[in-house]
C-alpha cells in the first residue's frame, strides 16, 4: 500500500482501529461472528444412540467488520466511490 503500487486491497482486510492509523477504510462490507460447533450424544434406553450438533456463540467473541482498504490519506475519489457502490448494493442489490 505504502509503495502506491496497487490502489485497493480488496480481500478479507479486518476493519480494527490500529489498522486506520496507517491505512484508509471503506464503509464495512460484511461483518463476521466466531461461532463453535459443539457434538452433543444422547443417548437412549435401548442404547440406540442420537446425535445432533448444536451451534453456540460465545458472547466475548468479537465480531470482526471486513472492509476494502486504501493507502492512508488518499486526495481522490477512490473511497467515496466504493462507499457510495457499497450503499447502493446494501439498498437495492445492485
Amino acid at each position: 500500500m505504502s509503495t502506491g503500487e496497487c490502489d485497493v486491497v480488496w480481500a478479507s482486510a479486518t476493519i480494527t482501529e490500529e489498522c486506520k492509523q496507517s491505512m484508509d477504510f471503506s464503509d464495512p462490507y460484511f461483518e463476521a461472528t466466531q461461532m463453535i460447533l459443539v457434538h452433543v450424544i444422547q443417548y437412549f434406553a435401548s442404547n440406540n444412540q442420537s446425535v445432533t450438533f448444536r451451534t453456540m456463540v460465545n458472547p466475548s467473541f468479537e465480531k470482526e467488520e471486513y472492509g476494502f482498504v486504501m493507502k492512508k490519506d488518499r486526495n481522490d475519489e477512490l473511497l467515496p466511490t466504493i462507499n457510495a457502490g457499497l450503499k447502493n448494493i446494501c439498498e437495492n442489490g445492485t
